[in-house]
């Protein structure tokens, strides 16, 4: 269901946490979404792999609604205020699948 490659991985860093090299006031395009089919709780818990500082307890400030400009789920844009709601609730289901694929993905990396 879910794809990451290197490419992709770059766009998503540039555009959804840093915005490097872009003009303030970016917005992406439609085209410029990146397509989630693994279920909301699946993209919770990459993110919180992903982006979660070690040792602390919560996101950044402000990671949740970048997700929520950027990511579409289904194929549609996801609400406001929706993605930080039942984190604390992630089946252990979810947390594997993530965590296999980034574990794939970092020995691709290697």
């Amino acid at each position: 269901d879910f794809c990451l490659s290197r490419g992709l991985g770059d766009v998503y860093k540039r555009q959804v946490f840093g915005g490097k090299g872009l003009p303030n006031g970016y917005r992406p395009e439609k085209n410029e979404f990146i397509s989630w089919l693994s279920g909301k709780p699946s993209l919770q818990w990459l993110i919180i792999r992903l982006y979660k500082p070690e040792g602390k307890r919560q996101l950044p400030r402000g990671t949740w609604e970048k997700v929520e400009m950027c990511f579409l789920m289904d194929g549609v844009q996801i609400p406001s205020k929706t993605m930080k709601l039942e984190t604390n609730h992630i089946a252990e289901s979810h947390k594997e699948g993530i965590d296999t694929i980034l574990s794939e993905i970092m020995r691709e990396m290697e």
